[in-house]
């Protein structure tokens, strides 16, 4: 209980060194507090108190002579990591900080918090034009190697168009146009994030197979896909607007097309978090308390996206588990007169 009390002092903690690029420091071996402070501009004596105490969480290493080194939890923390976490530790200690504060009013109002914060919504906010870039290539590191995964299903192999909705740059309909050389696709997403998905496709070599399409899928989305997919799209938003986006791709797609849905999946019922065979942790509970703070979305169940896709006449033919590394789940399906 002591550790979950103070966990906001180790959410700080990480995201001070991450702000200041200890572990990029720390990349080619030890050195000391003195020496870290003298390049990084900083006082040394509070760095170091900063350093041991990350020490006891696993995150360094503090040798004899008192130098400093990354263990490999703050291996991650490098710039240069395949699968940095410094982005993610900047954003805990800067924008998440003020709207995860809210939350006992998100539980006494309903309202989401950081829209009081901000006072806009995280969508309108991400509009600006850095922020879409920024938004977007999280977005495409959330979907990597996914697309391997997809490509093997018999409704993609059968597609002629694939419809990625809400796309962003379009890193997932990349993955799948590259394993799969007959297949077109059209990305539909905002204008700010189309107007930046244009150089990714290109530098893809793919333009010519691949249509970019602005417009708002609450109001309608492209016809002629064999295949709509909605990737970490619908956990964004309330049941009211999943149901809406489902509406809008059931009036655009023919009775015998697909609807690939990739989302993380709550249990049935919550338990102890516990490591997979890989030695990683998939949390569904954090990622459903951040949808409740930033977007008002929500992680659901496999029986309640069945019950979603039930209210627009579709039925879930097949689920597969888990497809990604940050545990996200595949669910295919059809119309319920197919």
């Amino acid at each position: 209980m002591r550790q979950l009390i103070g966990g906001a002092l180790r959410t700080q903690a990480v995201y001070v060194v991450a702000k200041l690029g200890v572990a990029d420091q720390l990349s080619l071996g030890p050195r000391s507090a003195d020496d870290l402070a003298e390049a990084l501009h900083v006082h040394a004596s509070t760095l170091r108190r900063v350093l041991r105490f990350l020490v006891t969480c696993g995150v360094f290493l503090e040798a004899e002579d008192g130098r400093f080194a990354l263990a490999p939890p703050g291996e991650s923390l490098q710039t240069g990591h395949p699968r940095s976490l410094r982005p993610s530790a900047i954003r805990a200690g800067e924008g998440m900080w003020n709207v995860t504060s809210r939350l006992l009013d998100a539980v006494q109002t309903g309202r989401t918090p950081h829209d009081d914060v901000h006072g806009t919504t995280f969508f309108e906010r991400m509009s600006d034009s850095d922020k879409s870039r920024a938004f977007a290539a999280r977005m495409n590191g959330s979907t990597t190697g996914l697309g391997t995964e997809i490509a093997r299903l018999d409704s993609i192999r059968n597609a002629r168009t694939v419809v990625d909705v809400g796309g962003g740059h379009g890193g997932l309909l990349i993955e799948l146009l590259r394993a799969q050389p007959s297949l077109r696709g059209i990305l539909f997403d905002r204008a700010a994030i189309i107007e930046g998905a244009r150089s990714t496709i290109e530098a893809a070599g793919l333009l010519d197979r691949c249509e970019l399409v602005v417009g708002d899928f609450f109001q309608s989305v492209p016809k002629g896909g064999d295949v709509y997919l909605l990737s970490w799209i619908l956990h964004d938003w309330s049941d009211d607007q999943a149901l809406r986006i489902l509406r809008a791709c059931r009036e655009a797609a023919s009775n015998d097309a697909r609807l690939l849905i990739v989302e993380v999946l709550l249990p049935a019922r919550a338990a102890v978090l516990k490591e997979t065979n890989d030695g990683v942790i998939v949390d569904p509970y954090t990622l459903d308390l951040q949808m409740l703070l930033l977007t008002g979305g929500r992680e659901r169940t496999a029986a309640e996206y069945a019950g979603l896709l039930g209210e627009v006449g579709y039925d879930v033919c097949e689920t597969s588990t888990p497809v990604s590394a940050r545990g996200a789940s595949l669910l295919e399906a059809q119309l319920q007169e197919c």
